[in-house]
C-alpha cells in the first residue's frame, strides 16, 4: 500500500487480520495527520491482529486503534522512519504490543517549518485499559513509550466505551 493520499488502510470491522504487508508513504498529500492521515486507523473493532507488516515512511501516524478498540494484537511488525507515533492505542481495551522492531518515529517529521508533532512516540496508550508491552526494540525515538490519561475513559465492554462525563479533565 503505498503512496495514498490521506490514509493507507482504514478498518472498522471484528476479527481481521493485516498480515505480511508493506505501507509505505502514506498521507502522500500531507493532510493534517493529527486527527487521521496515515497508513492503518481504526475503529470500534474487535480481536484485531496485525503482524509481521512494515511501515515505512508514512507521513503520519503509522498504526492507529481509535475509540472502541478491543483485545487487538501488534506483534513483528517494522515501523522505519514515519514522522509521526508508531503504533497509538487510544480510547481502548486490551492491547499486546510484542515483538516489535521501530526505528527514527517521529523524529524526522518536516511538517511546515517548527510545525513538527509533539514528541511524537514510539508507542503511545491514551485513554486506555490493560496495555501489555513487551520485548519491542525502539531505537532513536522522540519518546519510546509514552502513557497518558485524560478525561477519556474506556466505560466498560465493547457497548458502553466513550467518554465518561464523571471523570475531570484533570483525572490521571
Amino acid at each position: 500500500v503505498r503512496r495514498c493520499g490521506l490514509m493507507g488502510f482504514g478498518i472498522s470491522g471484528d476479527r481481521v487480520t493485516v498480515e505480511r504487508c508493506r505501507f509505505t508513504e502514506n498521507n502522500h498529500r500531507l493532510f493534517n495527520y493529527g486527527p487521521y492521515g496515515g497508513s492503518i486507523k481504526t475503529g470500534r473493532i474487535e480481536d484485531p491482529m496485525i503482524r509481521y507488516n512494515w511501515f515505512e515512511s508514512t507521513k503520519g501516524h503509522a498504526l492507529w486503534f481509535d475509540e472502541c478498540s478491543i483485545r487487538a494484537t501488534v506483534h513483528g511488525n517494522l515501523f522505519t522512519d514515519n514522522w509521526g507515533v508508531g503504533i497509538i492505542f487510544e480510547i481502548s481495551d486490551r492491547i499486546i504490543i510484542a515483538d516489535n522492531i521501530i526505528i527514527d518515529n517521529g523524529i524526522n517529521s518536516p511538517v511546515g517549518g517548527d510545525r513538527r508533532p509533539w514528541n511524537c512516540p514510539a508507542i503511545w496508550i491514551s485513554g486506555s485499559n490493560r496495555a501489555r508491552i513487551w520485548h519491542n526494540t525502539i531505537i532513536n525515538p522522540s519518546v519510546a513509550i509514552k502513557v497518558t490519561q485524560d478525561w477519556r475513559q474506556p466505560t466498560g465492554d465493547s457497548a458502553s466505551f466513550g467518554q465518561d462525563p464523571r471523570r475531570a479533565s484533570s483525572w490521571y
